[in-house]
């Protein structure tokens, strides 16, 4: 479609809008744009906490850590290797929720030390 027939478009249905008994009025505002270089390691910087799967997986390791704490503390377990399997767990899932939650938040504070390097070179 060429530009001018978009723009008649638009016009078209800013016509329409403004015809409709509405009390919503529709204002147009002007924006500015700002562009940063970046280079791949800080881009890599910013994006890390967005997907990061740290967190992602300090969430499922702490929904472990709760679900073993409940069972041992509401559950009597006799089996001693049933027992022992779900201190383990215990164990095991909390070393893994502060690992993991500290990495997560490390790569948060990097993203966000990397955007402020980027504003303070602008």
């Amino acid at each position: 479609m060429p530009n001018g027939d978009h723009q008649d478009e638009q016009e078209q249905s800013l016509i329409l809008f403004e015809n409709a008994q509405s009390p919503i009025k529709l204002e147009q505002q002007r924006r500015t744009i700002r562009t940063h270089s970046v280079t791949d390691q800080e881009l890599t910087a910013i994006a890390a906490p967005s997907g990061s799967l740290s967190l992602a997986l300090a969430g499922m390791t702490f929904g472990a850590l709760v679900t073993c704490i409940v069972t041992l503390t509401t559950v009597r377990i006799d089996d001693p290797r049933t027992y022992a399997a779900y201190v383990a767990s215990t164990i095991t899932s909390f070393i893994l929720t502060v690992f993991l939650g500290f990495n997560g938040v490390r790569e948060m504070w990097n993203a966000k030390s990397a955007i402020e390097d980027l504003r303070k070179r602008s």
